[in-house]
C-alpha cells in the first residue's frame, strides 16, 4: 500500500418537516464515503442536530468532517 493523503470533505442539507411535522431540534445521521472508482476508499458516519425554528418548515445544515485518510497510490 502507498501512502496516504487527508482530505476535508463537507455536506450541506436541509431538514423539512411534513405535513404534521413540529419544529424543534432533530438529530440527522450524515455519513462520508470517499471511492476511488467503485471501491470505498474511506468512510465516516457522524450526527449532526438540525433545529428548525418555531414558525418555519425547513432549515439547513452544514456538516464538514476533517482528516479523513486515503490511499494515495
Amino acid at each position: 500500500m502507498g501512502n496516504q493523503i487527508s482530505i476535508k470533505i463537507g455536506v450541506e442539507g436541509l431538514a423539512l418537516l411534513g405535513p404534521t411535522g413540529t419544529p424543534g431540534t432533530f438529530s440527522a445521521p450524515v455519513r462520508f464515503v470517499a471511492k476511488r472508482g467503485d471501491k470505498v476508499v474511506a468512510s465516516r458516519f457522524q450526527r449532526t442536530s438540525v433545529t428548525i425554528p418555531a414558525g418555519q418548515a425547513q432549515a439547513s445544515f452544514i456538516v464538514v468532517e476533517d482528516n479523513i485518510l486515503v490511499p494515495f497510490d
